[in-house]
């Protein structure tokens, strides 16, 4: 009987497990450690959040949600767009809601790509997206910012996309950069070429927390 890694995916049983989460892991049984390794809040959930959780479980509003999220959750999400960056946009057609960060990763990417795709990756970077975009038969290609502050310039990218234009399909913008912390003024930010038959994948989670 073969084993059961040999009837799995190729793509899945090439990946390997999460670098920080192991490490993560293994120093979490030391006492008193200061932590830096998650980005993990040091308190709880507030109070108010938590009685929120507990009144919907007390109504029975505990089923079955249209899939893009409640209508109420979406709508609270298209007034911070606008309020916090005058953007306008439909909650009943243009805005999901996922299971944190990751589920927005996972659903962008994998319903983005195709085999033989590539997806350009400036490094270093969260490592999720790696994962995800081999999971989708896509080629990461990996732009080192090392050598400018950790900081993309609109030059390298701009050449990476013209020496791959036949296959980029996306780029991964994480800013403020994970796990750098490092971030663009708006004058480096409107260099960046936009004007390519790819899309732009922005990631800022932390953009309330670093400004």
């Amino acid at each position: 009987m073969s084993k059961l890694v040999d009837r799995m995916n190729k793509r899945v049983a090439a990946l390997s497990p999460s670098s920080i989460l192991t490490f993560n892991q293994k120093i979490s049984t030391i006492p008193d450690i200061v932590k830096l390794t998650l980005g993990e809040p040091d308190f709880n959930t507030p109070d108010h959040i938590k009685q929120a959780a507990i009144n919907a479980i007390n109504n029975n509003d505990s089923h079955y949600t249209n899939s893009r999220g409640t209508l109420g959750l979406r709508k609270a999400a298209t007034n911070y767009l606008s309020k916090k960056y005058g953007v306008n946009y439909d909650p009943e057609t243009q805005i999901l809601m996922t299971a944190g960060a990751t589920g927005a990763i996972y659903s962008a990417l994998t319903a983005m790509l195709n085999p033989g795709d590539t997806v350009i990756i400036p490094t270093p970077i969260f490592p999720l997206y790696i994962p995800i975009a081999m999971l989708g038969g896509a080629k990461p290609i990996f732009i080192d910012t090392s050598d400018n502050g950790f900081i993309l310039s609109p030059e390298k990218l701009a050449k990476v996309i013209e020496d791959n234009k036949e296959t980029v399909k996306a780029v991964v913008l994480n800013y403020p950069t994970n796990p750098t912390g490092v971030t663009y003024h708006r004058g480096i930010s409107k260099k960046l070429p936009m004007s390519f038959p790819s899309t732009i994948f922005l990631s800022s989670v932390m953009k309330s927390i670093v400004s």
